[in-house]
């Protein structure tokens, strides 16, 4: 009985000190999304886009709610989260050689390499979207509130 429970205890240990190793190895995935439009910038704010900086010819806003997936070289999701409302991510994944950013901002899908040495310092711009592309999500938000 004592052997036992002896060989449970040290199983446990085991364990405990093997899930701190895989906890430890993890690091942040962070930046930020952009994207930008000609409206101007008073009404992208009264809808809550946060304006960033003047671009040129356009206005730079940052991508709130974005879903961030990140995928490591082999494919295999290693971490997810969303931007808030300043387009910010910090996500905690898996130490790799690189990563695969995937970004799905209303109904648009980007994806960006960043070596491991970027991981912490993204910048992504989503381009530049229509103005009545923009006015149809400002729309939708509406109606659902």
């Amino acid at each position: 009985m004592k052997k036992c429970l002896l060989s449970i205890l040290m199983c446990l240990i085991l364990l405990i000190s093997l899930s701190g190793a895989v906890c430890a190895s993890d690091t942040v995935v962070s930046g930020s999304i952009y994207f930008s439009s000609t409206l101007i910038s008073s009404y992208m704010q009264k809808h809550g886009f946060i304006f960033i900086e003047e671009g040129s010819g356009d206005l730079v806003y940052a991508a709130p709610d974005a879903e961030i997936t990140v995928t490591n070289k082999e494919d295999d999701i290693v971490g997810r989260g969303r931007t808030d409302t300043g387009g910010h991510f910090s996500i905690s994944a898996p130490e790799e050689e690189s990563y695969m950013i995937i970004v799905r901002f209303h109904e648009h899908e980007y994806k960006h390499e960043v070596p491991n040495s970027e991981r912490d310092t993204i910048l992504i711009r989503l381009g530049l979207f229509r103005s009545d592309e923009i006015d149809s999500w400002i729309d939708a938000s509406i109606k659902s509130r």
